[in-house]
């Protein structure tokens, strides 16, 4: 039988076809996209046991990886010598991330193995923002801590309560990575302090965050900063009972301490305290 033009034609077109289909290359799937993994926190070195939270003199960390002269806020690792460097009155002290701490005064070998304990997340927050905080004045002082702020009113019996009856001319000023800069300087603010009859203070439109809270010197120029302030973290109500209590578990800490100088256990709580000014990270959204 002899085929149409059109049935032959048809019968090339779908050998073509098949052909064509042979030889292409295959489409590859498309790969799923990885998300990474958060890298959890770690300190700087990698078997750190703690941090140089106080020094006197020149001191020197020795171990098989480094030697290197130490400084306010170095993380130590474990196992490593603590040698002093030519000062009689050399002394060390060092903050565990386990919450305990020593000082030395003589060359000493750490520690091998690092503790553990309930005071590890405030230490290891606490040196993450770990700088040195020299106390000016030697009489009544401002003391670090935390305030809540409701409708422009506050309570600054915890921030005054080591100063006199007086009134005190202050300047809130924002401090800490919110901070902007560029900033100018707040206008200050008379406050009226007795401690036998403390009473909420009127601090306006001040917003949650972390101020540096300083007394001026009402008779000068130009207002000049006596010396005496105070790193206070500002909360709103729903904040406050968590972030003032875990401020207090940072103090109950360092009271535990013995023979640690007072500027270094207030540049720790100020440390501390910065942390804690930190956003905190948003909710996992349930499943």
């Amino acid at each position: 039988m002899i085929k149409s033009p059109r049935r032959l034609f048809c019968n090339w077109l779908g050998f073509v076809l098949v052909a064509a289909a042979a030889h292409a290359t295959p489409t590859p799937a498309p790969k799923p996209i990885s998300t990474p993994t958060p890298t959890p926190e770690k300190t700087e070195v990698a078997n750190a046991i703690g941090f140089v939270l106080h020094m006197n003199g020149g001191w020197m960390l020795e171990d098989s990886q480094q030697r290197k002269e130490l400084k306010p806020g170095d993380d130590l690792p474990a196992g490593a010598t603590c040698r002093p460097v030519g000062n009689e009155d050399s002394e060390l002290t060092v903050a565990f991330y386990d919450g305990e701490t020593v000082t030395l005064v003589r060359v000493d070998k750490l520690p091998e193995k690092p503790g553990t304990s309930s005071f590890n997340r405030i230490t290891l927050a606490a040196k993450r923002h770990f700088q040195v905080v020299h106390a000016v004045s030697r009489g009544d002082e401002l003391r670090d801590g935390v305030i809540k702020i409701d409708d422009g009113q506050a309570d600054l019996s915890g921030i005054f309560q080591n100063m006199r009856a007086d009134r005190y001319l202050v300047r809130l000023r924002r401090i800490g990575a919110e901070a902007a800069a560029p900033e100018p300087l707040p206008s200050p603010m008379t406050i009226t302090w007795d401690p036998a009859r403390p009473s909420q203070v009127t601090l306006g439109t001040v917003e949650a965050g972390l101020y540096k809270f300083s007394l001026l010197d009402a008779h000068s120029e130009g207002h000049e900063p006596t010396g005496t302030e105070a790193a206070v973290l500002v909360s709103t109500p729903g904040d406050y009972r968590r972030l003032a209590a875990s401020f207090q578990e940072a103090i109950d800490l360092t009271k535990r301490w013995k023979g640690v100088k007072p500027d270094a256990i207030r540049s720790f709580l100020r440390a501390y305290l910065e942390a804690l000014a930190e956003p905190q990270p948003a909710a996992a959204p349930p499943k």
